[in-house]
């Protein structure tokens, strides 16, 4: 069980990088305070300097055309032809938000609670995933 402790949309404690979601490689998305908030596991706290040169971090939900079962794209839009893009399980999140034009802060976290990045991230649903489309106001 993921437990957090929060001071308004900022996560300041969690036992993430103590649990088995973190040794099998998997992220987790929370969302509290109108914000969503991404944990990143020890293996992949590389390529964090990568994902700070995005623009907006666009979340689609939907269908996963390969393994047919409900999932979240989360794509760091960092406007090229390459963006990081990541696929989650509905189960390694606890919160997905509805879409709204000035859309929800975004916050990248590394162990520790060490926060290495903020965005502005907007929701969206899609048929079928993966999706891969920048976000269009």
């Amino acid at each position: 069980m993921i437990i957090i402790h929060n001071n308004g949309p900022e996560i300041v404690k969690t036992n993430f990088w103590e649990t088995e979601w973190n040794e099998a490689g998997r992220y987790y998305l929370s969302g509290h305070a109108g914000a969503f908030r991404l944990l990143v596991p020890d293996e992949h706290f590389h390529w964090h300097s990568e994902i700070q040169k995005a623009k907006e971090v666009v979340i689609t939900q939907g269908i996963n055309r390969i393994q047919k079962k409900e999932m979240v794209e989360i794509l760091f839009d960092d406007h090229t032809n390459n963006p990081i893009v990541l696929g989650l399980a509905k189960v390694q999140t606890d919160w997905i938000g509805n879409s709204r034009p000035e859309g929800y802060p975004f916050f990248v976290y590394l162990e520790g609670c060490f926060l290495v990045a903020r965005f502005t991230s907007y929701c969206r649903r899609a048929k079928t995933l993966p999706c891969l489309k920048p976000w269009k106001q």
